[in-house]
């Protein structure tokens, strides 16, 4: 514990500047290090300037400041341009008279000076002398709490500030690749190298570590806080806990971070508890669609299907992107082709062609096919190739309906002949079995089907009776 007294040689020195009517108030404070010296001892008030080989660095006082009427505090700021050195030893000079004031006792400490990329540290001292009458003889009228502000406070709430938005942007926790994965060596466990941030923390493991696992099951926690001298940097202390639970504390004054990484079960099988990436790569498992999943993470493959619009043809395996375009441009170029459909109701995204009308807004492309926004009605007909100029079915346009008929045609039938009749005769034959006279025959012939007539109020060839529906889109 440091030790501190107001040495002999002040009280004369302040008498001497009250009969002079002077401000009895050092203007330097001097840093030593004295060799063997104990801090736990009472400081002799006798005691005076070390050596100069020990004086380590003299600086100017900064500021005073009253604290009441019997008490001031001189305060003595360096910057991390000053150091390097060691010091243990403080006191309050007046450099005039060369006279040591007071003198504190500390454990030995370090003054150091940033250079060649390493950071240094700042150095405040207060140094507080109570005696009867101190405002007044040191004439100091300015009070101590204007300008001795405690930075500490501040300080803290920049760290925290920094740690909360680290948060926002890695979660509670974030992992990047193998860092802190716990993984089996033989009948040994390793927690391997890298990169984390613990609740805001940046963790860094340098090297893989292998753990002590007395029993299973159990638990291996990230542990991590903020921690430093005051006046020094401070850094991330990070380190492995293996027990069945664990959580955020406080030990000895510093607030600890305990964040679960790997459970190991009885049988020794390892559950990873760990978040990889960022938080934004966190939500990019769970709530969107990774470009390298391939659309595997899809909750309702068959309803997101439907939702594209991709139709039957999207479930079809394909090797490349072209064969997958080509399958589009098939399905788009089926669009208000009549197919044969054994069934009695057209399938989803197909119509039935019984004449009606349709949406042409809803089924832009077949609307390009049929511009009047009617289906042919194709129940209980054939479809005829369009002659488009051959001359074999003239006169036709596309969509138009032709009525049954039957072409122009001719029946050839064979008489038997027979030697010209002779009146008064009577043959017994022929078609005239008596005659008297050479006849003039005319006669009408007509020819039926034998026996029971078939037909039908229609001409057409055997067929086999298909509903014709067309593509809809």
């Amino acid at each position: 514990m440091a030790q501190s007294v107001i040495t002999h040689a002040f009280e004369t020195w302040n008498v001497q500047r009250v009969l002079d009517g002077t401000a009895a108030r050092p203007d330097q404070v001097v840093f030593a290090r004295v060799p063997g010296q104990d801090e736990s001892v009472p400081v002799d008030r006798n005691e005076g300037l070390p050596p100069a080989d020990q004086i380590q660095h003299t600086a100017a006082i900064t500021q005073a400041g009253v604290l009441n009427e019997n008490a001031v505090v001189y305060s003595v700021v360096l910057d991390t341009t000053v150091g390097d050195w060691d010091y243990n030893w403080i006191g309050l000079l007046d450099s005039k008279t060369n006279t040591v004031l007071m003198i504190v006792h500390v454990r030995t400490q370090q003054k150091l000076a940033t250079r060649n990329g390493q950071q240094g540290n700042s150095l405040t001292r207060n140094l507080m002398m109570q005696f009867d009458g101190a405002a007044a003889a040191t004439q100091i009228n300015v009070t101590a709490d204007t300008w001795q502000i405690d930075f500490s406070a501040r300080l803290a709430g920049i760290d925290e500030r920094i740690r909360i938005e680290n948060m926002d942007r890695y979660g509670s926790s974030a992992f990047f690749g193998n860092a802190y994965q716990v993984v089996k060596d033989g009948n040994a466990y390793v927690v391997k190298a890298g990169v984390a941030y613990a609740a805001g923390l940046r963790a860094w493991l340098s090297s893989d570590l292998k753990i002590t696992v007395d029993a299973l099951p159990t638990r291996v926690f990230l542990d991590v806080c903020w921690r430093g001298e005051f006046t020094q940097a401070w850094a991330v202390d990070s380190q492995i806990v293996v027990a069945n639970s664990a959580d955020h504390e406080i030990r000895d004054g510093v607030q600890h971070y305990l964040l679960p990484v790997a459970d190991i079960d009885e049988n020794g099988n390892i559950t990873d508890w760990r978040k990889q990436g960022s938080l934004a790569e966190q939500n990019a498992q769970t709530l969107y669609l990774r470009k390298d999943d391939n659309l595997a993470a899809l909750r309702d493959k068959e309803a997101s299907r439907k939702n594209l619009g991709l139709g039957q043809l999207a479930v079809m395996d394909t090797d490349t992107a072209r064969q997958t375009l080509r399958i589009t441009q098939l399905e788009n170029e089926l669009v208000g082709i009549p197919l044969p459909y054994p069934g009695a109701t057209a399938p989803d995204g197909w119509l039935k062609c019984n004449g009606q009308s349709f949406n042409k807004s809803m089924y832009p492309l077949l609307a390009g096919r049929y511009l009047s926004g009617f289906l042919p009605d194709l129940r209980g007909e054939f479809i005829r190739g369009w002659d488009d100029g051959r001359g074999v079915d003239a006169g036709r346009s596309l969509l138009s309906a032709q009525t049954q008929t039957v072409q122009d045609h001719k029946h050839v039938g064979t008489m038997v002949n027979s030697n010209p009749l002779q009146t008064g005769m009577n043959t017994g034959i022929g078609l005239l079995s008596q005659y008297t006279s050479t006849p003039t025959v005319g006669y009408s012939n007509e020819i039926s089907s034998g026996g029971t007539a078939e037909g039908s109020k229609e001409t057409r060839p055997r067929n086999v009776a298909f509903n014709y529906i067309v593509r809809a889109a």
